[in-house]
């Protein structure tokens, strides 16, 4: 068996997930910059392949983005109720924007005058930390109508990450190399991509003795390929012996939308990566009328109650 995977055609980037403390204060941000909810789903308990992280509790998820599923990269915000904050780790470095977009809307300047404070870089772009995001606004114009350049990681060795994402995965090298994203001048990096007119990932190397600390807001980044291809990247990955298996081969139902086979994988860092069956995702995906609905009256009250419980149990194990 080949090392490298043989793809029935190029997977598409398709969205990284954020754990967020404050839905409402994300979308604030998202909204700011020109985003829009997707489409959104409540759950009652924890994700079979932890979408919602290591959380076994009701949370929600949160589809926000310049534009449809289909045919843009978006962010996935999940929520667990009762839990507001999460440590960050070193993994990832931000999700990478496009500063202006194909019609010429800059969304730096955007974010600036709805009153968030940008850091701006030696290198000219922009970033910030906000509601458990983070975004860098790189000099440039996007050339397509999705304007989220890609995702750019740390890695503990850059070799390892190429073995991986490269040499495993067949990601290619990306022909957008010249966009400035805040990495150190010297520091070594690659970019790579499976098609240049989607996402991009961008690895770059952290300095020698220093280790990838993934914290509790670790996220995921996640790609639709031929439905037949889950079990065989998994496969792939498995017989590989690199990086880990974190979840095989599995069916996720949505309540009253369509079921998703994916497979989640770890990368030598811990990294997670989903790989999703392309046609149940686009059913699952698509906007229908009420999709984008937040019953935000709801969301308070059960964020009441999680409140409410966690203080009786504070309440009993100080007697």
């Amino acid at each position: 068996m080949s090392a490298l995977m043989q793809w029935s055609f190029p997977p598409r980037a398709l969205h990284w997930v954020f754990k967020v403390g404050s839905l409402k204060d994300s979308l604030k941000f998202l909204s700011a910059v020109g985003a829009r909810v997707l489409r959104h789903e409540e759950f009652e308990t924890g994700c079979e392949a932890t979408c919602n992280g290591p959380y076994a509790g009701r949370w929600s998820k949160t589809m926000a983005g310049f534009g449809p599923e289909d045919d843009h990269f978006v962010f996935e915000l999940t929520y667990n109720y009762g839990v507001t904050d999460y440590k960050k780790g070193n993994d990832l470095r931000e999700v990478l924007i496009y500063k202006t977009t194909e019609t010429g809307e800059d969304l730096a300047n955007k974010a600036a005058a709805a009153g968030y404070a940008l850091e701006t870089a030696p290198d000219g772009s922009a970033s910030i930390t906000v509601g458990g995001m983070s975004f860098r606004f790189c000099e440039g114009r996007a050339t397509r109508h999705c304007p989220v350049l890609g995702v750019a990681l740390n890695v503990s060795s850059l070799a390892a990450g190429k073995a991986y994402w490269q040499d495993l995965l067949s990601m290619a090298p990306s022909k957008i190399t010249s966009v400035k994203m805040g990495i150190p001048e010297g520091q070594a990096s690659l970019a790579l991509a499976f098609n240049d007119n989607e996402g991009q990932l961008f690895l770059a190397e952290l300095p020698q003795g220093e280790k990838i600390d993934r914290g509790a807001a670790f996220g995921r980044i996640a790609f639709s390929c031929a439905e037949e291809d889950v079990a065989k990247v998994h496969q792939k990955a498995e017989v590989a012996g690199l990086g880990s298996i974190l979840n095989p081969p599995v069916t996720l139902p949505t309540p009253g939308k369509a079921d998703v086979v994916v497979t989640i994988l770890g990368d030598p860092d811990g990294q997670e990566i989903c790989f999703v069956g392309n046609k149940g995702f686009r059913d699952l995906s698509k906007l229908v009328e009420g999709c984008d609905f937040i019953d935000w009256d709801m969301r308070d009250k059960l964020d009441q109650a999680q409140a409410n419980y966690e203080a009786r149990q504070a309440a009993g194990e100080a007697k």
